[in-house]
């Protein structure tokens, strides 16, 4: 990226925007859909005509492959982006607190989750994998304002929890042989031995609601490439639901569209009446215009 970034949003990058979505192969039709927005809108921003905020931009990322959402921003944008938080977002840091707080078994999936998750976050760790300068405090005031206290030496361990295991299927058959969160800590994290069968899964920090939007958005790119449209958006706008609408939702919606469509019938019909009275008061002369024709129809009432 050698060209100046523009100044006139701002956050996005127009050119890289373009940049990346042609190489993910994408059409700004495709995805404009990913996203919910018009084709337009894709347009606008690409020609940097247009403003759009980190929360669309955020979108943007994710609908792109490799892509963050610093990759999207001009210099000044990067900065606001910063100032503004980035990385493992507060919501979900917070998330964890209050699931180990609740947790049965210990919270020691929660507190391994929050070690990979820390460990995934570029924006807190060093290429060498260690904090960077400021990070723990941050975290431990983030967690005090909520009510909830984390020590630097317990966020030390849960990243060394992700660190010696680097799957959940290792650290659930952790979980089988050690009944709390200190037990595994006082064994030191030992390796355990998994079956060849098990699925060596990748950590996923996203909970269901994420993973299910982002399946919705992989069947739009998948259905968009394959050149058709799935049959939901034949028949219900795309900026208002998506392939995890309820049929609630679809049900409501289309009785509100039946209501809407029977009063512009009935505008119809009346507004065919009034104009065959026009043309009936001036015996049917098509060049009369509306002020004489509604004057004779007022002069015959």
């Amino acid at each position: 990226m050698t060209e100046d970034a523009p100044s006139r949003t701002r956050y996005l990058w127009g050119a890289e925007l373009q940049r990346r979505r042609k190489e993910a192969g994408l059409t700004q039709e495709a995805l404009a859909a990913l996203v919910r927005v018009d084709q337009a809108r894709v347009a606008h921003w690409e020609a940097d005509d247009d403003g759009c905020d980190i929360k669309v931009i955020v979108r943007l990322a994710a609908a792109l492959p490799d892509c963050k959402p610093t990759d999207l921003m001009h210099e000044e944008g990067r900065t606001r982006y910063r100032r503004a938080g980035g990385g493992m977002k507060d919501a979900r840091f917070l998330r964890y607190e209050r699931n180990i707080a609740a947790s049965d078994t210990g919270g020691i999936l929660e507190r391994w989750s929050m070690g990979r998750d820390l460990l995934a976050d570029t924006k807190r760790i060093t290429p060498a994998g260690n904090l960077k300068h400021g990070v723990l405090a941050e975290l431990i005031d983030k967690a005090a304002r909520r009510g909830f206290k984390i020590t630097e030496r317990e966020i030390q361990r849960r990243m060394a929890c992700a660190r010696a295991y680097k799957t959940e299927a290792e650290i659930r058959h952790a979980v089988t042989d050690f009944e709390t969160w200190h037990d595994l800590v006082a064994a030191g994290f030992p390796a355990g031995e998994i079956s060849l069968d098990a699925e060596a899964d990748s950590f996923d920090p996203r909970d269901a609601d994420e993973k299910r939007r982002d399946a919705a958005r992989e069947l739009a790119r998948r259905t968009q490439e394959d050149g058709g449209q799935l049959a939901l958006f034949d028949y219900y706008p795309d900026d208002k639901f998506t392939e995890l609408s309820t049929l609630a939702e679809l049900a409501k919606y289309a009785d509100e569209m039946a209501a809407l469509t029977e009063r512009y019938a009935r505008k119809d019909r009346e507004r065919a009446a009034y104009l065959a009275s026009l043309i009936e008061a001036v015996n049917g002369d098509m060049s009369a215009t509306w002020e004489r024709a509604n004057a004779a129809l007022e002069g015959a009432a």
